[in-house]
């Protein structure tokens, strides 16, 4: 299977209130590594909070608007015909609120919602849900945050089929952290999460993607322990369980639970970074299902030194699971390794650069499946502008790779993207 994809002009704003990854593995790990430093919650909330443009009594209002994803798209498709050269825009705004009650308690929501356009195809036009809300208090020894959202977008949903799909996120969850020292905490975490395909029925890849749709629910207790300022520790255990209940007749059915020892480990002072997460799964078939026994160390590591002169240099690192979209392979193993470096372009510029490579390493269901894996590189790079308090431009580009070891496998991705936010470049 041979499946290019060239996309140009595809913006990368996220114009949603949340960036964590909520998912016991990611489906699709964007290329470059993290963006920054690690934020805390809490100093993370501040900054919003701090920047919201108008108020209202108490209440905080963060109005967004601006366009990602224009871009012109051709491929090959799997089947080997081309599709018809397109172009998409996805137009978004909406607002975020920020109701602080108390010193140490503040209630967020957010409405923004997006249009997909698409100038040939008219069946992927669509509006895209979303919305959410949470709670957050930062006490003396007491930390709890919930939240709750749903998030539809259009986005890549899997390495294997490089193109752009509507998909809906549902989340819920709940953490709660207890100092018990000044040093020492206890905390725990519960989340449940629902990831659906959106391609409408007479898409060709939508029987494909339908593979993918799942629940999960993630379950974490453990200790923290910050010996000075600077450093964290962690340790602690993780319960999941993913259900493949909604799969047609005939699909496969990855569910499978497990449980995971899990080490943390953060040095952010000054110039160096160091930080570290990292989980020995133990993952086996639920229900009867085809998912095939994992018991390997998954997760992700970062180290950052930050020159004199101004530029930040970024190694990492991560493996992964990634559910496949093939009925003879449950899953691939993602391992990535790469390299970027961040600088300043005077005083209101920032950009990047980054080369990374790897390997995704299918597993088979059954003996007499052949073999299969991929080497991956990507390289490119971001730009980003301010234009004033409420607005910001975002240049990018990417390009993608993968060889396979069998016939057909081999795919490429490539984009060259602006971002426009006219309100509310925070979300850039």
């Amino acid at each position: 299977m041979r499946l290019p994809l060239r996309a140009c002009l595809t913006g990368l704003l996220y114009l949603c209130a949340c960036g964590t990854a909520w998912a016991q593995f990611d489906q699709y790990t964007t290329p470059g590594g993290p963006a920054g430093r690690p934020e805390d919650a809490k100093g993370r909330l501040a900054r919003e909070v701090s920047e919201a443009r108008y108020h209202l009594g108490p209440l905080r209002i963060a109005p967004s608007l601006g366009f990602k994803d224009a871009a012109y798209v051709k491929a090959l498709l799997a089947n080997g015909r081309p599709a018809p050269a397109d172009v998409t825009v996805t137009i978004g705004g909406g607002v975020r609120l920020y109701l602080p009650t108390g010193a140490k308690i503040t209630w967020t929501a957010y409405a923004l919602p997006e249009y997909v356009w698409w100038r040939k195809t008219t069946e992927r036009r669509r509006f895209n849900e979303r919305f959410g809300a949470g709670f957050h208090a930062f006490g003396t020894r007491l930390t709890v945050e919930a939240e709750a959202n749903r998030d539809e977008a259009q986005r890549l949903l899997t390495p294997e089929l490089p193109r752009l799909a509507n998909s809906r996120d549902d989340h819920a969850g709940l953490t709660a952290e207890i100092r018990i020292t000044h040093k020492l905490s206890v905390y725990a975490s519960g989340s449940t999460f629902k990831e659906k395909s959106l391609l409408a029925a007479d898409d060709p890849e939508a029987a494909l993607l339908h593979v993918l749709d799942h629940r999960e629910q993630v379950g974490r207790a453990g200790v923290h322990w910050r010996p000075v300022t600077g450093w964290l520790f962690g340790l602690g255990a993780e319960r999941t369980r993913a259900d493949f209940v909604d799969r047609r007749r005939g699909e496969p059915d990855r569910s499978n639970t497990g449980t995971a020892p899990f080490f943390e480990a953060l040095y952010d002072h000054d110039r160096l970074l160091v930080s570290a997460d990292l989980a020995a799964r133990s993952l086996r078939a639920a229900q009867g299902s085809d998912f095939v026994r994992y018991d390997r160390v998954t997760g992700q590591a970062t180290a950052a030194y930050r020159t004199g002169a101004g530029p930040e240099v970024f190694l990492y690192g991560h493996r992964n699971i990634v559910y496949s979209v093939l009925s003879q392979y449950p899953y691939l193993e993602e391992q990535r390794v790469g390299a970027s470096l961040h600088f300043r372009l005077g005083h209101r510029g920032r950009g990047s650069l980054y080369l990374e490579g790897g390997k995704d390493g299918y597993t088979a269901s059954v003996s007499g499946v052949p073999n299969r894996s991929d080497d991956v590189t990507s390289f490119g790079g971001t730009v980003q502008i301010d234009l004033g308090h409420t607005a910001g431009i975002v240049f990018t580009g990417v390009r993608s790779r993968f060889r396979s070891n069998l016939p057909g496998g081999d795919r490429t991705f490539t984009s060259l993207g602006v971002t426009v936010a006219l309100a509310g470049k925070s979300a850039l």
